[in-house]
């Protein structure tokens, strides 16, 4: 599919276009900076004339103000006519590269999935179903919260009574959307369908259903009954079938009725007690910190290293929720073990000699923060927070 053509002077004499963010379906997402609010904005660029798929889009986000989901700031035309929407840019990668992975540390994909189910309650409590929920349409923040986007699928309620195409991607499409049979009081339970899916995926490393053509893939959906989840992930508990199994029910009338619900079986779901790998050289900065964190996160489970290859031996032998390094090991540095650490969990780095330099290193390996040492109690425990805290059991 090719790029589209760049309108070369600001949109609306505010908006300068500047590199691709992505695309989709529909259109192509670039990086632009608002010169009346001096920030940065993702602008949609459709590559289709109908100006008016494009403000019902931007009238759908607008109504929803939550955050986890994506804000709309405007809607237009280009010089040539072409449709855009103006909305937040998300400093972060979407879900796709973290699905990818193996699951180890799930107590922060948890967390995702806590943020996603909340947008989703938004958007229906809006009267609207998103209608394509998947990792490319959930981008994390530069806080790890995940932000719903791409509403070029979203419909009222009253709307599924005009489907008349099948539309959506087929490996979290609901059969009734793959049969066009979408009854409209039950339109939200696609969205439950999706984050069924989405949520084997996460937890699992696979997906309930894998086929290599989009037709096969939906008579998967249509006929084959969904997997337990925990055949993959049995550390999980009875929760996570339940929950899974609730969102992925054939017939929209025995699926999961809400958002809340959904989310009422998520917060049940108890993976091992949150567990955090603490590198450093110093013997007594490493029995200070632990008997702090685990004051500030009971239960938390600290495993220390004093070096690279320890840490290194300590990943390959168990899963971690969080990384907390020093800088500068015995051999060798922080750099060298987030090229694996960071890929396992969120990877936090120590230091009071490193800066600027030695962040813009850590940094592209997927490290979340460089705390200067000495650090502050109250500023470990935020960064660590979203990584180690469990919710509640309902």
């Amino acid at each position: 599919m090719s790029e589209i053509e760049l309108p070369s002077a600001p949109l609306e004499g505010r908006y300068v276009l500047g590199r691709p963010l992505g695309r989709g379906a529909y259109g192509q997402v670039v990086e632009a900076h608002d010169r009346v609010l001096a920030r940065k904005v993702a602008v949609k660029l459709y590559d289709h004339p109908d100006a008016g798929a494009a403000l019902r889009e931007a009238r759908a986000m607008a109504i929803v103000d939550h955050p986890n989901v994506v804000r709309v700031h405007g809607a237009g035309l280009t010089p040539r006519g072409a449709p855009y929407v103006v909305m937040d840019h998300v400093d972060g990668p979407d879900l796709r590269a973290l699905a990818a992975r193996a699951p180890r540390g799930r107590g922060e994909r948890i967390g995702i999935l806590r943020g996603i189910l909340d947008g989703l309650e938004a958007i229906h409590d809006a009267g609207l179903t998103h209608g394509d929920v998947k990792p490319a349409n959930v981008l994390l923040d530069h806080d790890g919260r995940p932000r719903l986007t791409d509403f070029g699928l979203v419909q009222r309620a009253s709307d599924w009574t005009s489907q008349k195409r099948v539309a959506g991607s087929p490996a979290y499409m609901a059969p009734e959307r793959a049969t066009v049979r979408v009854e409209p009081a039950l339109a939200s339970r696609v969205d439950l369908y999706a984050f069924g899916v989405l949520t084997f995926q996460l937890l699992t490393g696979a997906l309930p259903f894998d086929a290599a053509e989009r037709d096969a893939m939906v008579r998967e959906h249509l006929f084959r009954p969904a997997p337990r989840p925990t055949l993959l992930a049995p550390d999980l508990g009875p929760a996570l079938d339940a929950l899974v199994l609730g969102c992925l029910a054939k017939d929209p009338r025995q699926r999961l009725p809400t958002a809340a619900q959904a989310r009422t079986l998520l917060d049940r779901i108890a993976p091992h007690p949150a567990r955090l790998l603490l590198v450093d050289d110093d013997e007594d900065f490493r029995a200070v910190t632990r008997r702090f964190l685990e004051r500030a996160f009971p239960g938390l489970d600290v495993v220390e290293a004093g070096s690279v290859q320890a840490a290194r031996s300590a990943l390959a032998e168990t899963s971690f929720d969080a990384i907390l390094s020093d800088f500068s090991l015995p051999d060798g540095t922080a750099e060298g073990l987030a090229r694996i650490g960071a890929k396992q969990a969120p990877f936090f780095v120590m230091s009071g000699i490193a800066g600027p330099p030695q962040w813009s290193t850590l940094a592209p390996l997927g490290a979340r923060n460089l705390l200067p040492k000495p650090v502050s109690p109250s500023a470990l425990v935020d960064q660590l927070r979203s990584a180690l805290v469990r919710p509640a059991a309902a």
